[in-house]
């Protein structure tokens, strides 16, 4: 089987950015944790610092609630997981309050480097709207505008369990 193509090749960054997690969830977002163990591991993170690591049951989830308005004007997603075993058959999720939108594969993201045992991933937000997925700015999904969307998940949608660990996830 072939590897598909990355997503969306991202764009230059607006200059602003939205911290949901570096070293510990970020004030203005809550963690959420369903079908999983999840904790902070302090030392397994970048440059030794706190990652949020987890084992995500079939259907589990690490998910990070900001409330409305938190994506709006924000147009990529970025994050770094921790690959020492390999990348994992997770995927990211954005979702408003009463829908989810298109979820996507690690395997389908652009990456951007690596750092110690830690490999890079940035993506548009875009990507997650099958409606207009190219689109250098995000206007929402799941029918809903960006302001909509409140949501930002690590999802295992496949039948045997999968371990993650997270670190200095942001939007911008």
């Amino acid at each position: 089987m072939s590897e598909a193509a990355p997503v969306s090749q991202p764009a230059a960054s607006s200059g602003s950015e939205v911290m949901l997690y570096k070293d510990s969830t970020e004030s203005g977002f809550d963690l959420s944790v369903w079908s999983a163990d999840a904790w902070e591991a302090p030392g397994w993170g970048i440059n030794d610092g706190n990652a949020i690591c987890g084992k995500l049951y079939p259907g589990g989830a690490v998910s990070f609630y900001g409330g409305y308005g938190k994506l709006g004007g924000m147009n990529m997603l970025e994050f770094w997981l921790r690959a020492d075993y390999g990348v994992p058959p997770v995927k990211v999720n954005l979702a408003t309050d009463y829908a989810g939108c298109k979820s996507i594969p690690f395997s389908q993201i652009s990456t951007i480097g690596k750092n110690g045992w830690f490999q890079g991933y940035v993506i548009k937000l875009s990507a997650f709207d099958d409606s207009n997925p190219d689109a250098d700015k995000f206007n929402g999904c799941a029918g809903a505008g960006a302001s909509d969307v409140t949501r930002v998940s690590f999802v295992n949608e496949e039948s045997t369990e999968q371990w993650v660990c997270l670190d200095d996830i942001k939007l911008r």
